[in-house]
Order: structure tokens, then C-alpha cells, then sequence
């Protein structure tokens, strides 16, 4: 399987580092589609397929207070891989209202697995967190003991419609003030935008990506992160173009369904994390190749030095010593992806460790990541410590194992000097 991490990285290296002479043309065929413009916030609905009437109801409610929903049998097509397409709007999502009835609650299937992601996107974010609303359907449902703490609404009580609806726009105004005050505190303001691109053809290409416009008294350049950023994804999206300059590939043809002649690519991050005056901004990426068995899952993260503006490629760049950093930085994410697998395989440790080994060997295989409050974030792909079905791991290296090895500049922005005052004093600091 290191053939298949190595080929996800060259793919991605080279879409990420070819010069684009052209972006965007001023005349654009009928056939296209480009569109920019500021994303919404959306809101998934999650339910079972034999309650689709009732929650019908409800979606069309929602939707008449000009609040953008997704609901599976409205916007997934013919010939759409709905696994991918119902992950990709997760992805997205700002809220999600889960509706809870016997449909749902005694049977496995795939709203099992929606409430899964939904709760494991609510313990990653931190700003723009998915916030999870559960409707209870029938009074007799217990709801599942991960949303004890959160308040539910029952289907059958008066009003439930508009209570479903205030608890969205009350969400809707904590997220915005979560976000007024960090951009407060942090000095920069960012606003959200949504890029997306297609061409129907054989193979096609449809690609959507969002990103940021950033502002700042404080930080006079930090608008070039913005350029930055978003230039590697304009980049993706030129490479894509070059379909329209390849011949009909000889297995893929206008004979087969949409989805499966399409080359897919969309992008996605909720908002910059701010640590100090370090900021990381981390994209979660989904793909799919025209004729491929299945989609695929990976990670673009951008992290910068806020003054002056740096960015920060290889974690390696964060440690005075790198070969001694390594050490220790390797050791104890084989143990936390070690024990992350335990769990995921319900206490049994019969897996195949050499996944790990093999997806932890050197500083490439530590490039997607991120700086958060307690330490460095790292984040790996389906393939790489794990086989597909596994999906993606990430792990969070706390910053009391390696601050002695930080370079004394990145300790200082990230506030981390007296925080581990004792750590960092201590005669063999690695430094």
C-alpha cells in the first residue's frame, strides 16, 4: 500500500506545483459552469429512509425560513455515488438536525454512521464547530447516550417546526459570535467565500472549494495567506482543465453515467485556527477518478507565521533539532495511532501494525497538519496507517513532549514559553 500513499502524494504535488498561465477566461461556454460567491451556511438532515415523509415535512419548513438545507433524495442525482455525496455535504455542513425514530435507533445502517461523523466533527472544531439539533419522531425513542446533554425536540409537540427553526438561528447566531470574538482577540477577520467549476465531458471535471478573504490592522500582509491559499487551489483547478485537451479516454465515454465519466474534486475548511500569533488553516479533501472503484479522502494543510508571514511546509521547520525531535515526535504518535486503533477495533489488538510503520517512516509522512491550543495536530489519509475501510486518523501531539525541541521563535508565538516555564529551563533542553 505505500505505493498508493506515494501516488496520492505525487498527485498532489503535482497539482500544487505547476505553473497556471491561465486561471479563469473572460468568455466562458454554455457547457460551463464557474461560480464564486459568499458560501452559506448550511444544514444537513439526518434520518432514516423509512421516515422520509415525516421529515419531509419539517425540511420544507426549514427551507421557507431562506435556510439552506440538505436532505439525500433532493440532492443527490442519477448515477451520483451517494456515499461520497452524502460525506461531502457533512463536510460542508454548518448544522445538523438529526431526526431519531424506531427506523432509526434499532437498526444499524448508514444513519449510524451520519451521526458518527457529525459527533466526531463536533469534538475536531473548535470555532465553526457543526453544531447537532436531535428531533425525536416517537415519544418511545431513547436517544443515543453521545446527545444526553444536548436538548431535544419532540416531533409531536405544538409548534415543533418553529422550535426546530429558532434552535437553528440560535445556533446560527452563537456560531457568528463565536467567530466575532476570536476575530476580536485575534486581530483578523476573515470571511468565507465558495468556488466551483465544471465541464460535462468524458472524462469531465466538477470541483468545489471554499476560501477566505483575510483582513487584519494588526498584521499588515496577512491577506498574502489568503493568496497563498487560495492560489494552490486555483491551481487544482486549472489541472482539471486539461480534460477538455485529452481525447475520449477508450474506457470512459458519454455511454456511462455522469458521476462515473466525472473527475470530482471539491475542498473544504471551516475556519482558520489561531494559536499565539501562529495561524493553520486545514482543508479536508475529497476526490473521486472518473472510473475509479471509489472516492478517496485527504488533507491540504497551510500553517504561517503571522509576523513576519512565513509559512511553516514541513513540521520539521518547528524544531531546532529535527533528527532528535523525530525520535520522539514518531514514538508517540505510533503509540496514540496504536491505541486510536484499539478502540476503533473494540478493544482487540489484532491489527496490522506495520500500517503504522509504514505510514509514520519519515517527516513526509507528517506534512498534513496543524498548531492547536495543546499541541501539533497531525492528520492521515485513508492507506496510510490504515486500509481504506479504517478511514482517516488524526492524532494530537501534546506540546509538554517536544516545547524543548521548538525553535525558541515558534515557542514564543504560540505563547508557550510560560506555560512550560519548567520544561523549557531545564539544563538538557534540546536547544
Amino acid at each position: 500500500m505505500r505505493d498508493a500513499i506515494d501516488l496520492f502524494k505525487l498527485g498532489i504535488t503535482n497539482l500544487l506545483t505547476k505553473k497556471v498561465k491561465r486561471i479563469l477566461t473572460p468568455d466562458i461556454p454554455s457547457s460551463e459552469q464557474i461560480s464564486l460567491e459568499t458560501e452559506r451556511p448550511l444544514v444537513f438532515i439526518s434520518y432514516a429512509t423509512p421516515d422520509r415523509l415525516r421529515v419531509s415535512n419539517f425540511e420544507l419548513k426549514i427551507g421557507s425560513q431562506n435556510i439552506e438545507t440538505w436532505m439525500d433524495y433532493k440532492k443527490i442525482l442519477g448515477g451520483q455515488n451517494w456515499d461520497f455525496e452524502i460525506k461531502k455535504a457533512l463536510k460542508k455542513a454548518t448544522i445538523v438536525v438529526a431526526f431519531f425514530s424506531k427506523n432509526s435507533v434499532d437498526r444499524r445502517g448508514y444513519v449510524q454512521r451520519e451521526l458518527k461523523l457529525a459527533l466526531d466533527a463536533m469534538e475536531e472544531k473548535l470555532i465553526d464547530d457543526i453544531f447537532l439539533i436531535p428531533i425525536r419522531l416517537d415519544k418511545d425513542v431513547t436517544i443515543p447516550e453521545q446527545l444526553k446533554n444536548l436538548h431535544v425536540i419532540d416531533a409531536d409537540e405544538e409548534n415543533s417546526s418553529d422550535k426546530i427553526v429558532d434552535a437553528i438561528r440560535h445556533q446560527l447566531s452563537r456560531l457568528g459570535k463565536q467567530i466575532t470574538i476570536t476575530q476580536s482577540e485575534s486581530g483578523i477577520e476573515w470571511h468565507r467565500h465558495a468556488y466551483k467549476d465544471s465541464w460535462d465531458g468524458a472524462p469531465g471535471y466538477e470541483i468545489e472549494f471554499n476560501w477566505f478573504s483575510i483582513a487584519s490592522e494588526k498584521y499588515h500582509r496577512v491577506g498574502e495567506i489568503c493568496e497563498i491559499v487560495k492560489g494552490h487551489l486555483l491551481e487544482t483547478a486549472a489541472q482539471f482543465r486539461s480534460n477538455k485537451l485529452e481525447p475520449q479516454g477508450k474506457f470512459i465515454n458519454f455511454g456511462d453515467s455522469k458521476f462515473s465519466r466525472t473527475d470530482t474534486w471539491d475542498a473544504y475548511c471551516t475556519s482558520p485556527t489561531i494559536v499565539g500569533r501562529m495561524l493553520s488553516v486545514c482543508y479536508s479533501v475529497s476526490w473521486y477518478g472518473a472510473g475509479a472503484a471509489h472516492p478517496n479522502h485527504g488533507w491540504l494543510t497551510y500553517n504561517f507565521l503571522l509576523e513576519p508571514i512565513v509559512p511553516i511546509a514541513s513540521p520539521s521547520a518547528l524544531f531546532e533539532n529535527a533528527e532528535i525531535a523525530f525520535v520522539r515526535l514518531q514514538m508517540e504518535v505510533r503509540r496514540l495511532l496504536r491505541s486510536e486503533k484499539v478502540k476503533r477495533f473494540e478493544g482487540k489488538d489484532d491489527f496490522d501494525k506495520e500500517w503504522i510503520e509504514r505510514g509514520t517512516a519519515d517527516w513526509n509522512d507528517f506534512n498534513a497538519f496543524i498548531l492547536q491550543e495543546d499541541g501539533i495536530k497531525f492528520l492521515f489519509a485513508p492507506y496510510q496507517v490504515g486500509s481504506y475501510a479504517e478511514g482517516s486518523y488524526d492524532v494530537v501531539l501534546k506540546f509538554e513532549l517536544i516545547v524543548d525541541c521548538i525553535k525558541s521563535v515558534y515557542v514564543s508565538a504560540l505563547d508557550l514559553r510560560y506555560k512550560h516555564w519548567e520544561i523549557l529551563n531545564k539544563p538538557n533542553r534540546q536547544t
